[in-house]
């Protein structure tokens, strides 16, 4: 801007200067008759006006020094600027007011002279402080740019009144200088107009000063790096923030090319071979992330590069990548990378295997023990499982371990040795799982159940293959543990288990489950003594589907949660609606599932349906497997307390297949003990099973319990266990499951039903 502005100043000062000429060449041969009488009157009233002029021009000034300071804060230039102005404006001041004597105008001039210079040590002082009072340093400069003003406003009054005094005297003399008078005024106003033009000029030209200052601010405040470079990759210049940033990096300051790429001089050159005009890199060096915006100055042959540090940036995006492939708690890659690294192998065309492992009884160990030890829990499975791939010598270029869902795991194998590795590996996780798990102190008991299949024969994109290994692993899954490799028949077996897993899901709501009753007959009196309730599902397309069928389902997929409350609320209402219609008092015996019975909820559960059926909890019989009540006997022992505690009635059923410890046995608070089916149906044929029966009678009997031997079908199964002192019988000898209307009917054809239970006939 000042390059463009140098021509026009020069000629306008050319232009000044010729007009000047000309007006004082005219004025001195106009004025040489009147420079007796006027040249002192002439001298006088000039060097007033000049003074005025300069007055104005340093209180103007004054004020620029102010706020050049504001801008600053350099307190020693401001000083001496300052105190060289105030002794001019004293100087100017002190003749124009013995010219002017006393003018109320001169004495408002003194004082706002006065209150600038007071200002001005307060804005000093203000910006002398720590911290800066910001505001009240702009609030001075307002009240000094308010006192400017009026000391212009009064200054004009007094030029006015000088400009008077003259016309007046021209009108005294105007005969004699009328020539000189009007010349005068010309060059007068040639003069205010050049000095606004310059005073123009000047405005513009400091504003620059401070833009140009303000920009070079920029870079020199900037905290980050900033470099200025050659067109052949040597640095021109650095700011301070690159300095600091290299002390930071205990780097030595004579080597800010340590902050740039290696490679930044090729680089550079491609710039400079390129249409463009900036680039950006993003790199590393140093250990820190940085990217730089480059932009090539053509006109200055010079590059300025803009650093920014983006580690932080680079370390949180690396954070969120690996929150969204990997699990929180294990720590594994998770489903999504499971899936995306079989995708990217299948992709290269490798050969592999996958594998899903489900973790047998984790939930029934957090039921029991409380969620507070699932996270320990699976932490300590992912490192078993990891150790176990890694220690496997299998011969397969990759594995990876992978926390799929839940209490399933994956393992992905890429170009194994030979197709049995998968296999090798499965069966060794199978058996080292067979090893108990401490923890918390517990030792826990788990197991491995695995499916597998291989890619590409099992499959060509990663959902199938994932969905072919998991149809694998159901067939062994809830099993304690074992392995099973996908074969093209599962897919069906499969397809109807899911197909009735759906169902299930929906058969409650849609009242296709039912509830059939069993007589339990006394052998002392042949008296239905109970009855146990069963469930029934029947299917509107498949019929009436066996236990065996969907009880296992429904354990699996917790939908046993709601069908057993289900179950207990029915039988309970059950029980008391026969004794409403007239029959007595018989016990009716649930089952409860082992979901039901690890959790707490189960005591609530029966409370509940005891309260709103009326039934009496003493008629009330629940069933748990001999199984159950020996895999958890301290749990075992508290959970039948407390269903003691409400008043029903305990039995333990399918015993002989649990392998009871006595010491555990004498610890349960018992009713019943209930002989498993398959040791009745061989009495009449097996010795041992019949010795077996009767050490199960006597041992309930010392106990002090009730046994009742299930599954009956013969005369002679019937007799054998009379003979031997058991207590109560069930089964098709008797009655085959049946309706709730139809034991009514059924214990009436038996005799009088008015206040006692009769004898039971036996069918033939």
């Amino acid at each position: 801007m000042e390059k463009k502005a140098i021509p026009f100043v020069r000629a306008l000062y050319a232009l000044v200067f010729a007009i000047g000429v000309g007006l004082s060449v005219t004025l001195y041969r106009d004025s040489a008759i009147l420079n007796e009488d006027t040249v002192k009157y002439l001298d006088n009233g000039i060097a007033m006006y000049a003074g005025i002029a300069a007055l104005r021009g340093h209180i103007a000034t004054q004020e620029s020094i102010l706020y050049e300071y504001y801008a600053t804060t350099g307190s020693p230039v401001f000083k001496t600027r300052w105190e060289d102005n105030q002794r001019a404006i004293d100087d100017s001041w002190a003749v124009l007011s013995n010219q002017f004597g006393r003018y109320p105008r001169t004495d408002v001039v003194t004082q706002v002279i006065a209150e600038i210079r007071s200002l001005s040590g307060a804005l000093e002082r203000t910006l002398n402080d720590v911290p800066i009072d910001w505001d009240r340093a702009r609030e001075i400069l307002e009240q000094v740019t308010e006192k400017s003003l009026i000391a212009s406003t009064s200054l004009s009054t007094l030029s006015d009144d000088l400009q008077q005094r003259m016309h007046e005297y021209r009108n005294q003399v105007e005969n004699r200088i009328g020539m000189v008078n009007t010349s005068a005024r010309y060059y007068i106003g040639a003069i205010l107009v050049i000095a606004v033009l310059a005073g123009l000029f000047l405005s513009a030209y400091l504003s620059g000063v401070r833009e140009r200052q303000r920009l070079a601010m920029f870079v020199e405040k900037n905290p980050n790096p900033v470099l200025r470079l050659t067109r052949t990759g040597d640095v021109e210049y650095v700011n301070p923030g690159a300095w600091a940033t290299l002390m930071a990096l205990g780097v030595p300051a004579e080597a800010p090319l340590s902050l740039l790429p290696q490679d930044v001089r090729e680089r550079v050159r491609n710039l400079t071979a390129q249409s463009s005009d900036w680039a950006h890199w993003q790199y590393t060096v140093l250990g820190r992330d940085y990217e730089a915006n480059v932009h090539w100055l053509r006109d200055f042959k010079v590059f300025h590069v803009y650093l920014r540090d983006i580690s932080e940036r680079v370390r949180a995006e690396r954070r969120l990548e690996h929150m969204a492939f990997h699990d929180p708690v294990t720590d594994l890659p998770n489903r999504r990378r499971f899936l995306s690294d079989i995708q990217t192998s299948l992709e290269l065309g490798e050969q592999g295997a996958v594998l899903l492992i489900g973790i047998e009884r984790t939930q029934r160990i957090i039921d029991s023990m409380g969620h507070g030890i699932a996270d320990r829990l699976y932490q300590i499975l992912s490192r078993r499982l990891t150790e176990i791939v890694a220690d496997f010598g299998g011969g397969y270029v990759t594995a990876h371990v992978y926390r799929y869902e839940g209490e399933i795991f994956g393992v992905s194998l890429t170009n194994p040795a030979t197709s049995g590795t998968a296999s090798q590996l499965a069966m060794d996780i199978v058996t080292r799982f067979g090893d108990p798990l401490l923890v918390d102190q517990y030792e826990l008991f788990l197991g491995a159940s695995i499916g597998c299949c291989h890619y590409p024969a099992d499959g060509q994109d990663a959902i199938s293959l994932i969905s072919r290994a998991d149809q694998a692993l159901q067939q062994v899954k809830g099993g304690g543990g074992g392995f099973h490799a996908y074969a093209s028949g599962l897919s069906a077996a499969a397809r109807e288990r899911l197909l009735l897993e759906n169902h299930l899901r929906h058969a409650l709501e849609r009242g296709e489950l039912s509830l059939a009753y069993q007589p339990q007959v006394a052998f002392a009196d042949g008296a239905v003594a109970g009855v146990e309730a069963l469930l029934r599902w029947e299917h509107p397309v498949f019929g009436s589907l066996p236990p065996g069928k969907f009880i296992p389902l429904a354990e699996e997929t917790g939908l046993i949660q709601p069908i057993g409350e289900w179950i207990l609320r029915t039988a309970c209402h059950q029980a008391k609606a026969w004794r409403e219609g007239g029959m007595p008092w018989i016990r009716i015996a649930v089952n409860l599932s082992a979901r039901q019975f690890i959790t707490r909820d189960i005591i609530k559960t029966i409370s509940d349906a005891l309260n709103h059926s009326g039934l009496p909890p003493q008629y009330l019989e629940v069933e748990i497997t001999e199984t159950l009540a020996m895999q958890d006997v301290p749990h075992s022992i508290e959970m039948l307390r407390d269903l003691k505690a409400l008043g029903v009635c305990i039995a333990l059923d399918d015993f002989g297949t649990g392998y009871s410890s006595l010491a555990y046995l004498r610890q349960l608070p018992l009713d019943r003990l209930k002989i498993d089916r398959s040791f009745v149906c061989n009495i009449e044929q097996d010795a041992g099973d019949a010795l077996l029966v009767r050490s199960i009678i006597d041992l309930g009997h010392n106990l002090g319990l009730k046994v009742i031997a299930e599954g009956i079908e013969s005369q002679n199964q019937y007799d054998f266990l009379n003979r031997i002192g058991c207590d109560e019988a069930q089964g098709f000898l008797f009655c085959r499951p049946i309706r709730g209307a139809e034991v009514e009917s059924f214990i009436g054809q038996q005799g009088d039903t008015s206040g006692k239970r009769m004898p039971i006939r036996l069918s033939s």
